[in-house]
């Protein structure tokens, strides 16, 4: 008998919203491909890989459908005034886990 493991989720960081002087809204677009899957973001002041980033958001757990799931709004505030921040969304399931893209914004001063 062959098991073969469910499919991670698709993940896709989308642009961050809300952005002010010192907090700022991630957002991404998730597929859980029909597994229970959580969401989270990594953020950090350097432009490194998604996996890389320093610091991390509590996770959102957005179900087990097939279908695009967004905006999974996750607001993270005491950031520092005019300063580029670098994030991405985690993707995690059964399947496995997706990192996506990584995005950046400036916080206003």
């Amino acid at each position: 008998i062959t098991y073969s493991l469910p499919p991670a989720p698709t993940v896709t960081t989308n642009d961050a919203t809300n952005v002010n002087n010192n907090s700022a809204t991630l957002n991404s677009t998730v597929n859980p491909n029909g597994n229970s899957t959580t969401v989270l973001y990594r953020y950090g002041t350097s432009n490194v890989s998604c996996s890389s980033l320093s610091s991390v958001t509590s996770s959102i757990n957005i179900g087990s459908g097939v279908i695009d799931v967004s905006p999974n709004l996750r607001n993270i505030a005491t950031l520092s005034a005019s300063t580029t921040y670098y994030f991405c969304a985690v993707g995690t399931n059964a399947g496995g886990t997706t990192f996506g893209n990584v995005l950046n914004f400036t916080t206003l001063p």
